[in-house]
């Protein structure tokens, strides 16, 4: 059966030449996936924000269509504005580029353990990598990793129900004012409530988190 990737030349064969792209056409396909794999970031992202089309275009000096070909993956973007995107939405840039990783057969279904792709925090003592393929379903997977006496001091309200599974350590939650301390195994749920964090112990705290719709 022809890949999804190949066209049927007059041979009968993908492309006409055994079936084979060449390194060309493999380039251009590379290309195409990431410019709409960013594109669908763009999107989330923006979403997850609740920031308009034209808000977003005000605040990196671009036009509205521009952002919108973007989103779409019709139009390639400049370095400079991943750099702006990546700043105006508090994730590394790496989280845009880390899509030459993947390859064309896993790209939105499957994410490898060498392939997950980091995002950003404004929390000290707190990293992420996405589980998800990409961000534009209706939830995120995450893995968080809490270092030992780091805490998220000031409450977080986030219009999102969230869910976290303790792979190690322990953890402090307060969910609308009430404390709970949880340890290996213990599950978590915060629907539209707010909420704060501490890691009392002195390993390394791992949470699988999962949040709907995305937030980052």
């Amino acid at each position: 059966m022809a890949s999804k990737f190949s066209k049927t030349g007059e041979s009968g064969s993908p492309n006409g030449q055994n079936g084979k792209l060449s390194a060309a056409q493999m380039d251009s396909l590379l290309d195409a996936q990431m410019q709409a794999a960013i594109g669908r970031d763009i999107r989330a992202l923006r979403q997850g924000r609740q920031v308009t089309l034209s808000a977003l275009a005000l605040k990196m000096g671009r036009s509205v269509g521009y952002i919108s070909q973007l989103e779409r993956g019709i139009s390639k973007i400049s370095l400079n504005d991943l750099r702006t995107l990546s700043k105006l939405f508090d994730v590394p840039i790496g989280f845009f580029l880390d899509h030459h990783n993947t390859s064309p057969g896993d790209q939105g279904v499957v994410v490898r353990k060498e392939n997950r792709r980091s995002v950003g925090t404004s929390e000290d003592g707190m990293s992420e990598e996405l589980l998800s393929p990409d961000i534009a379903g209706s939830y995120e997977l995450l893995l968080t990793r809490i270092e030992p006496k780091a805490s998220l001091t000031q409450e977080v309200n986030r219009p999102t129900e969230e869910t976290g599974y303790l792979l190690k350590g322990e953890l402090d939650v307060w969910i609308d004012g009430t404390h709970f301390h949880l340890t290996q195994g213990d599950t978590f749920r915060i629907d539209h409530k707010s909420f704060r964090w501490s890691n009392p112990g002195t390993t390394v705290t791992e949470i699988v988190w999962v949040t709907a719709p995305p937030v980052f």
